[in-house]
């Protein structure tokens, strides 16, 4: 059973269904963003808010809680390009293993090697 629906056997399946818009329901955005501006991650709050918005106008709804699709399986998929990002930025400025782009990318690979952890647990399902 490939997890992101490749050939491999070894990685828990991505293949979801779309997200359910439920009208009225909170985005999960903006509820993060509320616990992020209560511990004074303001710009980071404001940068969610944003996203949301873009979300909003790219597929007409939010991310839900109530949304029917594996949120851990999304985070994996999404920390799989965070990798390729900082990779191709190591990569291009040929960032020596103590720049911040190294650093960047290593704390990525641990961010989505431990999601990849997780759902390969028995116990999860």
């Amino acid at each position: 059973m490939g997890h992101l629906d490749t050939d491999r056997d070894d990685r828990p399946r991505t293949a979801q269904p779309p997200p359910v818009d439920t009208p009225g329901a909170a985005s999960v955005h903006e509820i993060v963003a509320v616990e992020l501006d209560s511990i004074g991650l303001d710009a980071l709050a404001a940068d969610l808010r944003e996203r949301a918005a873009y979300g909003l106008r790219k597929y007409k709804q939010t991310l839900q809680v109530d949304s029917p699709r594996d949120h851990v399986a999304d985070a994996y998929e999404e920390a799989l390009d965070a990798v390729a990002y900082l990779g191709a930025e190591v990569e291009r400025t040929q960032a020596r293993p103590d720049d911040v782009p190294t650093l960047l990318l290593w704390e990525a690979v641990r961010f989505a090697d431990r999601l990849r952890s997780h759902l390969a647990d028995p116990a999860r399902r």
